[in-house]
């Protein structure tokens, strides 16, 4: 038996979580429909509370297979966008850069609390990393001011040098932790998923109503934030910064004085997705408008209505044409063949 649980890197066979990790997962699927409308949402209320009764994802989803610092064993994340065994770091963490959109928003929405999630998603534009010894960790609101989070704006061809903008934060690159668990799924989506459909849907999940599925989304991705090393599973300095956060009287913060729960749900949502999973981010933003006040695009941009539209969709493989090519659709534009679920 000992065997088999080392086998299992995710839940150890854990049964339980296992079927909850599943839930989650199909409440995803179905709450990407939910902007469909008319006989879908028969559909997705009947599936998703047949899921409901076993129970969803309320810790993260970890990754450890036993990572170690040997050159291949590291954490990839780590290893591909931060630094190697020898503590050398990486060109990927050197180019990759944060988005303007995102810490536009961080810098914008909630004041000294949110500081305390841009502070661990982001490091300070001009960090330098030419070793181990000049990676400082960021951790507390006010050891960086936040001017010093710069984001790379959206089709910028200039002005974001490497030493101008901001890199991947210590979330996810924090040396020297090239140990540390991956991230497959976070507690966040998954409160963030069971509140969209509660309030979609006028239902409490496990007893919850949707304002409080809201904050406990917000809760998780801010215990996170603050103790990635142990996947904030526990309560944790977070949980005052969440606190402080989802009180202030904001739109889009604040669950009771946003004029549109879901979209507040789903900015929410899109923050806590950074650096986990970047095409479910994508899905999240075209579900829904974001929020020009915030500085998210107040609609996507889309074939019809832009000379400079976005793509919808990413096109097949070339692998799936020669392989495959009798179940390959055909015709298949990255700018107008959108999924099904997808309205905008």
């Amino acid at each position: 038996l000992l065997e088999f649980t080392q086998q299992d890197v995710v839940f150890a066979l854990n049964k339980t979580k296992w079927i909850q990790f599943a839930n989650t997962l199909k409440l995803r699927i179905l709450m990407r429909q939910s902007f469909m409308g008319g006989t879908r949402d028969a559909y997705i209320q009947a599936n998703a509370l047949s899921r409901a009764s076993f129970g969803f994802l309320t810790e993260n989803v970890l990754v450890q297979p036993g990572y170690t610092n040997i050159a291949g064993k590291l954490n990839p994340f780590y290893s591909g966008f931060g630094y190697n065994e020898i503590s050398a770091v990486q060109s990927n963490y050197q180019y990759r850069k944060m988005n303007g959109v995102l810490i536009n928003f961080l810098k914008s929405s909630g004041g000294s609390a949110d500081t305390f999630r841009l502070q661990n998603i982001a490091y300070p534009a001009g960090s330098t990393f030419t070793g181990a010894a000049s990676n400082t960790t960021i951790t507390a609101p006010g050891t960086a001011s936040v001017a010093s989070y710069i984001g790379v704006n959206l089709g910028a061809g200039s002005g974001f040098a490497t030493d101008a903008s901001s890199p991947i934060g210590p979330l996810v690159v924090q040396f020297p932790f090239s140990t540390r668990a991956g991230m497959m799924m976070l507690a966040a989506e998954s409160y963030f998923l069971q509140s969209e459909f509660a309030q979609r849907f006028g239902v409490t999940v496990s007893g919850l109503s949707a304002e409080n599925l809201y904050k406990a989304g917000i809760t998780a991705h801010f215990r996170t934030c603050a103790a990635p090393s142990t996947a904030g599973n526990l309560a944790n300095a977070g949980d005052a910064f969440a606190i402080r956060y989802f009180n202030r009287s904001a739109n889009n913060i604040n669950f009771v004085a946003s004029t549109d729960k879901i979209k507040a749900i789903l900015l929410q949502k899109w923050i806590s997705l950074t650096h986990i999973n970047g095409l479910e981010q994508w899905s999240e933003y075209r579900k829904a408008s974001g929020s020009a006040s915030v500085g998210v695009p107040a609609s996507v941009k889309t074939f019809a209505s832009t000379t400079n539209p976005e793509p919808v969709r990413y096109l097949y493989p070339q692998g799936e044409f020669d392989n495959n090519s009798n179940n390959v659709p055909q015709g298949i534009s990255r700018f107008t063949s959108k999924i099904f679920w997808d309205v905008n």
